[in-house]
């Protein structure tokens, strides 16, 4: 098992997936990826969620869960019955993980995203386009920078309320 790595390409990446973006995990099936073979992007997923020190529990990145729950996908892997895990389902108390299932998508061999405009249809594959494609399109996700201050570089410029410097002589 290697969920419990002190690095990041050392774990396994588990998705909860739901027939609706916005289903309960309690609900869910999961795919879990391993770190064998997998590309950098798929790492991504696993930043779904960061943990919350103050609330003490793991809460979603609203940029990148808006992104990651915006498209389906089409998941390919073995089917495997996890009799190591229990049953979880909604309404049940302290039990982990939380889950609908104990039969998981393990391990994942390909992650593929809906192409937009395309009907999704999960035997066509003309409709997919592989994640790691599809996240190498995207404008990174950057956090809003805050203002700022620099000298001027030219002379009689105005900087976030600076006055203007004179020429030279």
């Amino acid at each position: 098992m290697n969920c419990k790595g002190k690095t990041e390409v050392s774990n396994d990446v588990h998705i909860a997936f739901g027939a609706k973006a916005n289903t309960q995990e309690c609900s869910s099936v999961t795919a879990e990826i391993t770190p064998h073979y997998r590309p950098a992007s798929w790492n991504e997923i696993g930043h779904y969620e960061k943990w919350s020190s103050s609330l003490k529990k793991y809460v979603p990145d609203p940029a990148l869960a808006a992104r990651l729950t915006a498209h389906p996908y089409r998941v390919t892997g073995q089917l495997f019955f996890d009799a190591s895990h229990h049953v979880c389902p909604c309404g049940t108390i302290h039990c982990s993980p939380v889950r609908a299932s104990l039969w998981e998508i393990h391990p994942v061999y390909n992650i593929e995203v809906c192409k937009a405009g395309s009907p999704c249809d999960e035997n066509n594959d003309a409709d997919w386009l592989a994640f790691d494609v599809w996240w190498k399109s995207l404008t990174p996700l950057a956090k809003p920078k805050g203002p700022h201050t620099h000298t001027p570089h030219e002379p009689g410029t105005t900087v976030h309320g600076h006055h203007p410097t004179p020429p030279s002589p």
